[in-house]
């Protein structure tokens, strides 16, 4: 099985403004959408003792496929992380099943949580209906201007 069953893309922008020297007058938390971005430029931007406001664009690209034990890294085999996309800050690939801990980072990890399931919870939960997903995460953090909002929306 190697299609991806299900690709998701969440985007959000944190704002700096800085004053003449050069130093963090306020830093936003998370904003989530591009309208709440461009406000928050907008309220900084018209201070005196601002001198420069920037934003900063975050992405995160998740990928999801079910997978079977074949798949899996071997034992004691650490998990390679996926080929890191040009603009890309990081890559990371982890497991998960549809029930459970949402992170398994290795096989072994794996293997010990299905034997756990199977010593524990048989009869509770009908394993044979166990999924197991390859979670792959890229993040993408870049600079950009004010105007880049509209075509980042």
């Amino acid at each position: 099985m190697s299609s991806v069953d299900t690709a998701t893309r969440k985007a959000w922008w944190t704002g700096e403004a800085r004053d003449r020297s050069g130093r963090p007058v306020c830093t936003s938390a998370s904003l989530e959408t591009a309208d709440a971005a461009s406000r928050w430029y907008g309220y900084w931007d018209e201070r005196p003792f601002v001198d420069r406001v920037e934003l900063t664009e975050h992405i995160i690209d998740r990928t999801e496929r079910v997978i079977t034990y074949d798949d899996l890294p071997g034992p004691g085999q650490a998990t390679t992380p996926p080929e890191l996309p040009e603009g890309a800050h990081t890559a990371e690939r982890f497991f998960r099943f549809d029930r459970g801990p949402a992170v398994l980072p290795t096989g072994d990890c794996v293997r010990r949580h299905h034997a756990w399931l199977i010593a524990t919870q048989q009869g509770h939960i009908d394993l044979s209906t166990l999924r197991l997903f390859e979670v792959n995460l890229i993040r993408y953090a870049r600079r950009i201007e004010l105007h880049d909002l509209g075509a980042s929306a």
